[in-house]
């Protein structure tokens, strides 16, 4: 009896030995699942870092591009600015010069007109001495 309760003892550990086995299988399969889920979580924090540093320096870049972008504005309003001063002088320099030039044009005009007025008077002068030579003559 006491043989075959130890069998039987040895039936129910070797039973319970297959069975924690299983479990034991279990939870190594747990275990590798967990630990996959564990470097897939890994993987993705990685690739969120990464892409967060890419995004980084994109923003940088476009930060200097328009830090960039705006200095030539400046620089060329600056420019622009200098252009209009300019072409604003060259433009009144030359209404001065067209109005000095009308002015002398004009005065140049009324001094012939009064000449010429001087000579229409004179020829008037001459042809009524004319004529009354002309009348002295024939009388």
């Amino acid at each position: 009896r006491t043989h075959a309760g130890a069998e039987s003892q040895l039936v129910a550990a070797v039973e319970q030995l297959s069975s924690l086995k299983k479990e034991l299988d279990l939870v190594r399969l747990l275990i590798r699942q967990e630990d996959e889920v564990e470097m897939g979580a890994h993987d993705a924090i990685r690739a969120c870092e990464e892409e967060q540093q890419m995004a980084a320096a994109t923003s940088a870049q476009c930060k200097q591009e328009v830090a960039q972008a705006s200095l030539e504005l400046q620089e060329r309003s600056a420019e622009m600015q200098h252009e209009v001063v300019e072409a604003e002088e060259d433009v009144s320099s030359r209404v001065a010069a067209l109005q000095c030039e009308i002015k002398h044009e004009t005065s140049s005009r009324d001094y012939h007109a009064m000449e010429l007025h001087e000579v229409g008077e004179h020829l008037q002068e001459v042809r009524t001495w004319s004529s009354s030579q002309a009348n002295r003559l024939a009388g």
